[in-house]
């Protein structure tokens, strides 16, 4: 079933929808008939299911899935553990993507509850949530809490992954295009990273990694979690 799911995510990858979709349902029934209709192994080859969904518009289906992944999570590992946070997470971005952005919030909210009490406020992963958290304020312009979350998630990712890293980069730029938005543009020209920096046609700096408006929904943040979700049989 491990190998059918990262064949499946393959084939999401690839643009393959139909495929990775009917591979994604073979990995779940396999886990299923195996162990049972809420063995936690199923959750990753839902949330899997759930990006094929998400990819193909169906975001109805996308989050029923979610939501029955959540439960499963919830009820076999216990609300605090990691496992529910990488569902939270996804159902974050599925609400933040849709204009949901209430139940957006309170889904990273909960997200950043769980990760730092189960792994640690200096978490690689508590970085990347308060990173989606600041993104999801930038949108719906909550100008005050975006700078603070911003600048703990740069601390935590270079701390944790290197300041060199990607993800460090996406949240630099962020910072910088925050310092624009207040006309701060010393500030911004020193946050955006020298690889990052340009200027544009007005002459002010721009950024070219800043998020879209609205995030894809992917299964990369807090996948590390999976580790802990325990198995069923191949």
């Amino acid at each position: 079933s491990g190998t059918l799911a990262g064949l499946a995510e393959a084939m999401r990858a690839a643009g393959r929808l139909e495929e990775a979709e009917a591979l994604f349902n073979e990995a779940t029934e396999a886990i299923a008939s195996a162990a049972g209709n809420g063995h936690p192994g199923l959750v990753p080859s839902l949330r899997g299911l759930a990006s094929v969904f998400r990819d193909q518009g169906r975001s109805r289906d996308a989050e029923a899935i979610l939501e029955r992944a959540l439960a499963i999570a919830e009820q076999t590992l216990g609300p605090g553990h990691p496992t529910v946070a990488s569902v939270l997470q996804q159902l974050g971005l599925l609400y933040d993507w849709e204009g949901r952005y209430e139940e957006a919030e309170a889904a990273y909210q909960r997200t950043l509850v769980i990760l730092e009490g189960a792994l640690g406020p200096g978490h690689p992963d508590v970085g990347r949530t308060l990173q989606s958290l600041g993104y999801l304020y930038r949108r719906i312009g909550n100008r005050a809490d975006i700078e603070p979350l911003l600048r703990r998630s740069l601390e935590i990712l270079i701390a944790t992954v290197g300041p060199n890293h990607p993800d460090v980069a996406a949240t630099q730029s962020n910072l910088g295009v925050l310092h624009q938005w207040f006309g701060q543009y010393g500030r911004a020209e020193t946050a955006f990273p020298d690889s990052l920096r340009h200027t544009g046609a007005d002459g002010t700096l721009a950024s070219t990694v800043a998020p879209p408006t609205r995030p894809p929904l992917t299964v990369r943040q807090v996948d590390s979690h999976n580790s802990h979700t325990p198995s069923a049989p191949a």
